[in-house]
């Protein structure tokens, strides 16, 4: 842990509250992960597929003892809790937007003495945290030694730890495989269906995942959905991108056979690799 502890409030991410004795059930023939068993007080990575394996949507599950919470990008909020409100049918189970109730924040570190309306869950690697609480002024009141930083200093944790958020704009374009969600341990393949299983399984046990989400970085404007290049040929999609300090850094599925030194932004500006993932 830092000698320094950061704390960041995350305004860009939506929350959902899942309840009703039927809640795991549900949500396990929706999503890649196997929320079933899925342990209590953690949380975990996941994606919410269309028929033909192709992500609508990656989000973070907590799940606590009655109520499993969802995390994700704010421009998809509106759209996930009614299409999945749709599929819930007759079973006990209610979801409920949480996000102007309780709101979240990131530490790098855990912090020991928090509000009681404030519940603590760590994120899937374990060295960071995230809060939910009802306390809005909550980074107001930590100790001197924990400085609240910005929400951009945690978009990059997020980028360089390979976490995707998938944004609207990026909505049905790639299996979970190529948002390494295998890799995340938010993709199982031994448990029952969901949509999309068959082409995900199918593209598993063929071996034929052609593109991966890596880390970049260039001196350019990197934004979420632009083009990078090879040789004047699509070679990938940005997932995510932020501005830290004279660079930008980003994630982006991309093409393995077109990880070269050719790759450029749409500008023609030269692309870095800071991290690769080819298997």
């Amino acid at each position: 842990m830092a000698s320094q502890s950061f704390l960041a409030s995350l305004s860009d991410l939506a929350l959902l509250k899942v309840t009703g004795s039927e809640k795991e059930a549900f949500l396990h023939g929706q999503f890649t992960s196997d929320i079933i068993n899925q342990q209590n007080n953690s949380s975990s990575f996941t994606a919410w597929c269309n028929p033909k394996g192709q992500v609508i949507v990656t989000m973070l599950v907590i799940k606590t003892d009655d109520i499993i919470f969802l995390l994700f990008k704010t421009d998809q909020k509106d759209y996930v809790l009614k299409r999945l409100s749709m599929f819930v049918l007759r079973a006990d189970v209610k979801i409920e937007d949480v996000s102007n109730k309780l709101h979240i924040f990131c530490s790098n570190g855990l912090i020991k003495t928090i509000p009681e309306s404030t519940t603590v869950f760590p994120l899937p690697d374990k060295q960071y945290y995230l809060y939910l609480s009802e306390d809005e002024s909550f980074p107001m009141k930590m100790a001197d030694d924990i400085e609240v930083t910005t929400e951009t200093n945690w978009q990059a944790h997020f980028i360089l730890a390979g976490y995707p958020w998938l944004s609207e704009i990026n909505k049905e374009k790639f299996l979970p495989q190529m948002l390494n969600l295998d890799q995340l341990q938010g993709l199982s393949y031994k448990k029952g269906c969901y949509p999309g299983q068959e082409v995900i399984a199918r593209l598993h046990y063929r071996g034929e995942v052609k593109r991966r989400l890596q880390v970049i970085t260039s001196k350019e404007d990197l934004t979420e959905g632009s083009t990078i290049t090879n040789n004047n040929t699509n070679a990938g999609t940005i997932i995510n991108a932020v501005k830290k300090n004279d660079e930008f850094i980003a994630l982006a599925v991309i093409d393995i056979d077109k990880l070269d030194e050719n790759l450029k932004t749409s500008n023609g500006e030269s692309i870095k690799i800071l991290a690769t993932s080819k298997s």
